[in-house]
């Protein structure tokens, strides 16, 4: 069991991370970093974690964006460890190449 796991939920539906406007994200962070604040006094959790899921195979099953705030503790049996598969011989540069030309800055 995770005490204190919080939710922080815009008013507003935006589906997932990439449709939240950059104003309401830049709120809700900082509302997250309040809560985050909060919980660590109360509870004092030796960690925690902010997780957000994005489309189904991350696991996203309500389609409302939210953040996660999940308190941790050495023993609760709680484990975020996805098993990530190696990269061949230079396709760890083939990626890197895809993302940054598809970078808007």
């Amino acid at each position: 069991m995770n005490y204190g796991h919080t939710l922080v939920i815009p008013k507003i539906h935006y589906e997932n991370f990439l449709a939240l406007p950059e104003d309401e994200l830049c709120e809700l962070i900082k509302v997250t970093k309040d809560l985050s604040g909060a919980i660590v006094s109360s509870l004092s959790p030796e960690g925690l974690n902010i997780v957000t899921n994005n489309g189904m195979a991350a696991g996203q099953s309500v389609f409302h964006f939210h953040f996660h705030i999940i308190p941790r503790f050495k023993d609760d049996d709680f484990r975020f460890r996805p098993n990530l598969k190696k990269y061949n011989d230079g396709s760890m540069s083939e990626y890197a190449d895809k993302i940054r030309a598809a970078v808007v800055i």
